[in-house]
């Protein structure tokens, strides 16, 4: 599925519920981790999330796009 993200889609995970997808998320802050998902391309916090994603992950429920990517299913 490919869907343009623009400032008023929100965070990733907000785009993609949307979208119609559902995808694991419980706190909506960066806080539990529960939204971790491998992307490629850049991304950027709203907020600093408390729980540090691994390398090549990123928190959908609190970044947002900073150039074009893929946000791989889990």
């Amino acid at each position: 599925m490919t869907a343009k993200w623009n400032p008023e889609s929100g965070t990733l995970l907000d785009l993609a519920q949307d979208q119609g997808l559902t995808l694991p998320a419980s706190c909506r802050a960066g806080v539990c981790g529960t939204c971790a998902a491998t992307v490629h391309g850049q991304t950027a916090y709203l907020v600093d999330p408390l729980v540090e994603p691994r390398d090549g992950q990123a928190l959908l429920c609190s970044s947002v796009p900073a150039a074009d990517l893929v946000v791989e299913e889990n």
